[in-house]
């Protein structure tokens, strides 16, 4: 799986990470068992200064008071290979991203959804509420599965087995009517907060909602990175890498207690402020962080959003796992196994796809367009019209509907299949086309252009 392109250092520089990452990982746990640090990671003195270890903690204090609590005055530089590397301490601490679920304002992620889409709420049902992050497959089955956190999914009542509801409960009680799945595996201890649960009863679509984009790949983040996520409470939001190497220390529960997690942390990104100054709030658990150009969100997965500041912070923060780790636990893939490549989703070379102009044996050609019509039209690889098994269609950019569509039928090979959920074409950009939302709570059918029935025929394989 391709991996974000590392940036140029210095091999002096990369000699200073390798030893740092080590320092972490060895001393880490000991500095964590102090009871006045909560965190300690890879940063930058004061923000923007030299490459340092970065401690939080959850209080400031002068030497009398930490000897009071039981603490020790953290190091002021650390010495690794004969050079001696600064500190940095900073007053923070963090809770789950659960712990405080906010109603906020209706929302279309807070509604049921079929076909599922990556960013709107879900959660264990003994749960409140979470996001789910991404649409992924397992590595043993192929099966589509759902990408969210442990403490989302699974929780200190949870079984694997157990059904998953979407929305959450907090955003709709109606558990028994809402079961999108069933969780298949979780991790909770350094490599993360994770979980994966196989999708049942439900479509799903894999673009991010509002990003428009699908993740094919996963990052190795730097310090100065700039992210994006879209999370069931605060949608979609802008950060900064502000702390590699992370291991935080956070308390799940009475029946968990406090556990260490590895991450990354994740600053506001002051080119794109969020409303409030939020770039995380309670229910965006699961959600997961995109390396972002500008504005624009890219296909590499940075990280899984579990945890923000706590105690009501003014100081903005979020913490997210990294996705080699989530992976290397949960066993899955971010592209459905033996999937063509988007290259070959975007040359249509496979003749038995889309409309056939012969198929009757005298030539029935599609429609032309006019010059503006062509202009309208969803282009797919050189062509304007977009090809499927059995027809083709024609869709309009700005209205994203059908300007038309032509299909071939064979009655005498027809096949009975069972209906699947609906869902978008992740060939196409979403931006182009309309969710099942439109449909939602309104008298309307969505009804066929293509009428099912007509184009499932042939071999089994091509009419499913």
């Amino acid at each position: 799986m391709a991996k974000k392109p590392a940036k140029s250092k210095e091999p002096e520089d990369l000699k200073l990470m390798h030893d740092l990452r080590r320092i972490i990982r060895t001393r880490g746990a000991a500095y964590l068992s102090d009871p006045n640090v909560t965190s300690i990671g890879i940063g930058r003195k004061n923000g923007d200064g030299d490459i340092s270890i970065v401690f939080t903690v959850r209080e400031k204090l002068g030497a009398s008071a930490l000897e009071r609590l039981g603490s020790k005055a953290l190091p002021e530089q650390i010495d690794t290979n004969g050079r001696s590397v600064p500190t940095d301490v900073i007053q923070r601490s963090y809770k789950p991203s659960y712990r405080i679920v906010e109603r906020g304002p209706a929302s279309v992620l807070k509604s049921r959804l079929d076909p599922l889409i990556p960013g709107a709420s879900i959660s264990h049902p003994d749960g409140t509420a979470g996001t789910l992050g991404a649409i992924v497959f397992d590595a043993s089955s192929g099966a589509p599965c759902i990408l969210s956190n442990w403490h989302v999914l699974h929780g200190e009542t949870g079984r694997v087995g157990d059904k998953i509801v979407q929305p959450g409960p907090f955003d709709d009680n109606n558990t028994a009517d809402n079961t999108c799945g069933t969780l298949l595996r979780s991790h909770l201890g350094v490599a993360g907060d994770c979980a994966l649960a196989r999708i049942e009863e439900r479509g799903f679509e894999r673009a991010v909602y509002g990003l428009d984009t699908v993740l094919t790949q996963m990052a190795d983040v730097d310090l100065g990175d700039t992210l994006v996520k879209t999370g069931r409470t605060t949608e979609t939001t802008y950060g900064i890498v502000q702390r590699t190497d992370v291991i935080v220390q956070i308390d799940f529960g009475d029946t968990v207690g406090a556990q260490n997690i590895g991450c990354f942390e994740i600053g506001p990104n002051p080119d794109f402020p969020a409303a409030e100054g939020e770039i995380s709030k309670g229910g965006d658990s699961g959600a997961v962080w995109i390396i972002s150009e500008q504005e624009k969100a890219t296909d590499i997965f940075a990280g899984l959003h579990f945890a923000g500041e706590g105690n009501a912070s003014a100081d903005e923060h979020a913490l997210a796992c990294y996705p080699n780790s989530v992976q290397s636990k949960l066993g899955f893939t971010l592209t459905p196994p033996n999937a063509q490549s988007s290259k070959d989703q975007l040359e249509p070379q496979n003749e038995t796809l889309g409309y056939d102009t012969n198929f009757l044996g005298v030539p029935a050609p599609m429609p032309d367009l006019s010059l503006a019509l062509k202009r309208d039209a969803v282009n797919f690889g050189k062509s304007q019209t977009i090809p499927y098994m059995h027809f083709s269609v024609c869709l309009s950019a700005q209205r994203r509907l059908a300007r038309f569509v032509a299909w071939n039928t064979d009655g005498a090979r027809k096949v009975q299949l069972g209906r699947h959920g609906f869902r978008l074409d992740d060939r196409i950009a979403a931006k182009y086309q309309l969710d099942d939302t439109v449909y939602a709570n309104n008298r309307l059918d969505r009804g066929h252009i293509a009428r099912r029935a007509d184009v499932a025929w042939g071999e089994i394989e091509d009419a499913q």
